[in-house]
């Protein structure tokens, strides 16, 4: 999750723009905290969120928060109305997304690799 939040803030700071493509599960989500003017989503993308782990139960509760601390209020909004974050996965598909992240559509964007 570190480094994710690492890169998500470098891109951030560049301003680089993100295509999401693909499956993005886990701490590749921390893309989504970047302004929406630079990320686009392609048709078929998806995201997986759960608590952080892996670490001791304060350092994962602290990842968790940084992770929600950082997400958008409309992410924020659905990760809650699907029962918060836990050790399950939830699941937020294409249909959803979409309705707060601009399509790709013919625009072209720096690839940068977000799957974890």
């Amino acid at each position: 999750m570190i480094e994710y939040a690492r890169r998500a803030n470098i891109a951030r700071a560049t301003g680089a723009t993100v295509q999401f493509r693909g499956r993005c599960q886990s701490a590749c989500t921390m893309y989504l905290s970047l302004p929406r003017a630079n990320t686009c989503i392609m048709p078929g993308a998806s995201f997986t969120f759960h608590a952080a782990y892996g670490a001791t139960s304060d350092m994962n509760r602290w990842a968790t928060r940084y992770m929600l601390d950082r997400y958008p209020s409309w992410v924020r909004a659905w990760i809650s109305a699907n029962g918060g974050l836990s050790q399950r996965l939830l699941r937020m598909d294409y249909s959803y997304a979409s309705r707060f992240i601009p399509t790709c559509g013919g625009r072209r964007y720096a690839s940068v690799d977000i799957r974890s």
